[in-house]
Parts: structure tokens; C-alpha cells; sequence
């Protein structure tokens, strides 16, 4: 079961994820001043901690969990890889060529040879709301789950 959005997204140039085209957004952050408005990044930082200590995120998943008994001790970098719904409008317009989360994860391991990968599939996926097209754990690379 889907569940109805909670936000809007307004953008009088592009969709937000199409990669081809600047949106409102990239123009505000390449050209406004950031570090001349106090009063603006002062609210940020408070509006920042309050997501973080009510641990907000987009599917409000934020349940704590013990990260050494989910993975192991940590013992070397570790590299997370977040899952896609590889069949989004945002893959296809977000991006300058066809990938899948194989790929993301191939590309994790090449970069970073040394670490452990950890892949955490996309919240819609898992739960069964949208449709997987790849299987990063069954393509042999190095993977733990989250």
C-alpha cells in the first residue's frame, strides 16, 4: 500500500531529478549567498538538530539500531550503498545513462576496494511497494545488508 505524499515540490524550470536541466533549486545554491545571511543559516542549524533528534527521513524508518551487532565490529571503511527504485522517473531523468543498483554497487566496490560495502535496499523495494529489477547481494560482490 502506497502512501499518499506529504510534500510538494514546486519548481517553476524542471521536475527536481531531471538531470538535463538546472531547477530553481541548483540556480538558488550556485548563486545566492549563503554565508551572508546569518539569520538564514542560524534557522537551518536549528531546523537541521530538529529533524535529526526526531529523526525525521522520508519514510519515517528511524527506529535505532545497534550498528556492531547489524554489522560487525568495525574494523575498515565502510561504504554505504543506498538502493534505488530502479524504474523511477528520477533514474531515468536523474541520470546520464541507464543504471541499476548492480551497477552502483560494482561501482563502490571498484572505488573502494578495500572497504566493506554495505548495500540497504530502497524502502519500496523491500516492503514490496515497488519492483526490484536487480539483486545486488547475488552478484558476488562483498555485501551486508542493512
Amino acid at each position: 500500500m502506497r502512501a499518499a505524499p506529504a510534500s510538494l515540490i514546486i519548481d517553476s524550470r524542471t521536475l527536481h531529478y531531471d538531470a538535463q536541466n538546472p531547477s530553481d533549486l541548483e540556480r538558488t545554491l550556485e548563486t545566492y549567498d549563503f554565508a551572508a545571511d546569518t539569520a538564514l543559516m542560524e534557522r537551518a542549524e536549528r531546523g537541521i538538530r530538529v529533524l535529526l533528534d526526531l529523526r525525521v527521513s522520508k519514510y519515517n524508518l528511524g527506529k535505532r539500531i545497534d550498528i556492531d551487532a547489524l554489522l560487525g565490529a568495525k574494523t575498515k571503511k565502510r561504504v554505504l550503498v543506498i538502493g534505488q527504485v530502479e524504474t523511477d522517473a528520477a533514474i531515468a531523468f536523474g541520470c546520464d545513462r541507464p543504471i541499476t543498483n548492480n551497477d552502483l554497487v560494482r561501482l563502490a566496490v571498484a572505488e573502494n576496494p578495500d572497504a566493506q560495502i554495505i548495500y540497504k535496499p530502497h524502502p519500496e523495494v523491500l516492503h514490496g511497494t515497488r519492483a526490484g529489477v536487480s539483486d545486488p547481494a547475488g552478484g558476488g560482490a562483498p555485501l551486508r545488508h542493512s
